[in-house]
């Protein structure tokens, strides 16, 4: 550890000497912009993003995390940065302490995603040396089904001229989860549910 930490002296002091030769030469402060980089206080932000089965604005038991969801972080100094969401929705990031920034990537969700828990974007105050968690973000899924009854009475899957239309047909739909809807067919025989 003492030559990890001899190491790291050497590195400002030379690091140090070279920024102070280019901006004093050069007007640039692209290295003291690095170098805040490096000396920086910081801390690690949690978070997760779950699928809100449900829609209740609550994680409840069972309900799976969200994989592959762009964070993105904008640290204090302006700075941005990205992780990616593990198999459970859990991320885990270190970013320079003071306010953060943070958003999600809504072209890395699944579509149809509608936000029921947290606020996004979000701000956070991030301690030096501490771990912050971020409020969980829960994610309902909705869309569009729709359909139309007929009478097939020849068998062949096509309506054809002759074969009604099947009004007051309670459809009822079920997704993966086994939260389930129903309808009933209008005079036509369609029907769309959300």
């Amino acid at each position: 550890m003492p030559k990890l930490k001899t190491f790291h002296l050497f590195f400002l002091f030379f690091f140090t000497v070279i920024y102070q030769v280019y901006s004093q030469d050069q007007g640039i402060n692209f290295y003291q912009n690095i170098l805040n980089e490096i000396t920086a206080q910081k801390g690690t932000l949690t978070g997760k993003i779950y699928r809100d089965v449900n829609g209740n604005g609550t994680e409840d038991v069972g309900e799976p995390g969200i994989e592959n969801v762009s964070v993105i972080f904008v640290d204090s100094n302006g700075n941005g940065q990205t992780v990616q969401s593990d198999a459970n929705g859990n991320w885990t990031e270190e970013v320079i302490a003071g306010n953060t920034l943070i958003l999600i990537d809504n072209t890395s969700l699944p579509s149809g995603a509608l936000l029921t828990e947290g606020t996004e974007p979000s701000t956070i105050n991030v301690i030096s040396g501490g771990i912050v968690n971020a409020e969980k973000l829960g994610y309902a899924f909705v869309g569009d089904i729709s359909g139309h009854v007929y009478y097939d009475v020849n068998g062949n899957g096509i309506q054809n001229g002759l074969e009604a239309d099947m009004a007051n047909v309670e459809i009822i739909i079920e997704d993966d989860y086994g939260n389930s809807q129903s309808i009933f067919t209008d005079a036509n025989g369609d029907w769309s549910i959300q």
